[in-house]
C-alpha cells in the first residue's frame, strides 16, 4: 500500500510546522494491468502534537476506477494543541472502490482544531463506500472543527462537516456544502452524532438539482447533553430530499434553531423533525408563483409522499413540488418566512 507524506513519515511536535506541499496520487498502481491503486496520503506526517501546525497543502487523489483511497490534509491523528493547514483536496475521479477523504485528521483528540479546509470528493462514488468528512472521523476532548467547504459527492457517499462523532465538550465548525446534481443515495451531515456536551456548528447544505435520493442533516443523533447547530438546509431543484435539522434526540440534549429552504421547482421533499417556535421554512423563493403570506399556501392534511403520517402537513405548490412536514399536524403563519 503506497503511502505519501507531505513532511515526514513521523510526528510534528512542538511549535514544529508542516510545508506547503502538493501531493499526488496515483504514481504505484498496486495493478499495472487494470491501474488500480491503493493509495493513502497525509498532507504533513503521521501525527501532529504539542504546538505543531500543518501546511496549507494541495492533495490530488487517484483518477482511476476499482481504487483504495484514503487522504488526510495533515495526519492520522491530532493531539495536545495542535491546529490544522487550511487544506485543498481533490478526491480524482472514476468509481472508487472506496474513498476515505478528511480534511485535517483520522482523529482529533486533546485541544487540536482543524483547519478551514476545502474538499472535492468527486461525483462518482464509490461502491465500498465513500467517507469525506472537512475534519476527522472522530472528535473529542475541547477538540474544534474548522470552516469547511464540500463541493460535490458522488452515489453512497457520507459527507460531514466535521465528523461522524463529537464527543467530550468537541465543536463544529461552521461548514458549506454544495452537492451534486444528480446525486443518489447521498448523506450529508452538518454534524455527525453528537454525544455527552457536543456542540453542533451553524452549517448549511445546499442541494443539487435533479438527484432522486439525498439526506440531509443539520446535525445527526443527539445524545446526553449535546446540542445542536442552527443550520440552514436548501432544497434543490426537482429532487427528493429528506431533511432533519437535527437527527432523532434521546437524554436532554436541544436542537438548534434550522431554517429548511425552498424555491420554484425544488421537487419533491420531506422535513421529519420540524420544531414549531423556533424552526422555519423559507418560501421567500416562492414569491416568483404569488406565494407572499399564510393565506396563498394549500395545505394538506397527512402525508401525500413517503410514509403515510396522519400528523403531517403537505404543502403543495404543484404535482410535481410537495414539501411534507412529517409531526406537525397544524402549520402556521409564524412557521414561515415570505417574501
Amino acid at each position: 500500500m503506497p503511502t505519501y507524506y507531505g513532511d515526514t513519515t513521523g510526528t510534528l511536535s512542538g511549535s514544529q510546522s508542516g510545508g506547503a506541499q502538493i501531493l499526488r496520487g496515483g504514481l504505484e498502481p498496486i495493478d499495472p494491468y487494470t491501474g488500480r491503486y491503493n493509495d493513502q496520503l497525509y498532507g504533513d506526517a503521521q501525527a501532529l502534537a504539542g504546538h505543531a501546525r500543518g501546511g496549507n497543502d494541495i492533495i490530488y487523489g487517484v483518477s482511476a476506477s476499482y481504487s483504495t483511497e484514503l487522504i488526510a490534509g495533515d495526519a492520522a491523528t491530532m493531539d495536545g494543541s495542535s491546529r490544522g493547514g487550511n487544506d485543498t483536496i481533490f478526491g480524482g475521479f472514476g468509481s472508487h472502490l472506496s474513498i476515505t477523504i478528511v480534511g485535517d485528521a483520522l482523529e482529533l483528540h486533546g485541544a487540536s482544531r482543524g483547519g478551514n479546509d476545502l474538499i472535492y470528493p468527486g461525483s462518482n462514488g464509490a461502491s465500498g463506500g465513500g467517507f469525506v468528512a472537512g475534519d476527522a472521523r472522530t472528535m473529542d476532548g475541547t477538540t474544534r472543527g474548522g470552516d469547511d467547504t464540500i463541493i460535490g459527492g458522488g452515489i453512497g457517499m457520507a459527507l460531514y462537516g466535521d465528523a461522524s462523532i463529537l464527543s467530550g465538550h468537541a465543536r463544529g465548525g461552521n461548514d458549506h456544502f454544495r452537492l451534486s446534481d444528480g446525486a443518489q443515495s447521498l448523506y450529508a451531515y452538518g454534524d455527525g452524532r453528537l454525544t455527552e456536551h457536543a456542540r453542533g456548528g451553524d452549517d448549511v447544505i445546499v442541494g443539487g438539482s435533479n438527484a432522486p435520493y439525498v439526506m440531509m442533516y443539520g446535525d445527526g443523533a443527539l445524545s446526553d447533553q449535546a446540542r445542536g447547530g442552527n443550520d440552514i438546509l436548501i432544497a434543490g431543484s426537482n429532487s427528493f430530499e429528506i431533511m432533519w435539522g437535527d437527527g432523532p434526540k434521546t437524554g436532554t440534549t436541544r436542537g438548534g434553531s434550522d431554517t429548511f429552504v425552498f424555491a420554484t421547482g425544488s421537487g419533491r421533499d420531506q422535513i421529519m423533525d420540524f420544531e414549531q417556535g423556533k424552526d422555519h421554512i423559507d418560501l421567500t423563493g416562492y414569491a416568483s408563483q404569488g406565494i407572499h403570506g399564510f393565506a396563498d399556501l394549500t395545505l394538506v392534511a397527512g402525508a401525500v409522499i413517503g410514509d403515510s403520517d396522519p400528523n403531517a402537513t403537505s404543502i403543495q405548490f404543484s404535482t410535481s413540488s410537495v414539501v411534507v412536514v412529517h409531526g406537525v399536524p397544524h402549520l402556521t403563519a409564524t412557521d414561515f418566512l415570505f417574501a
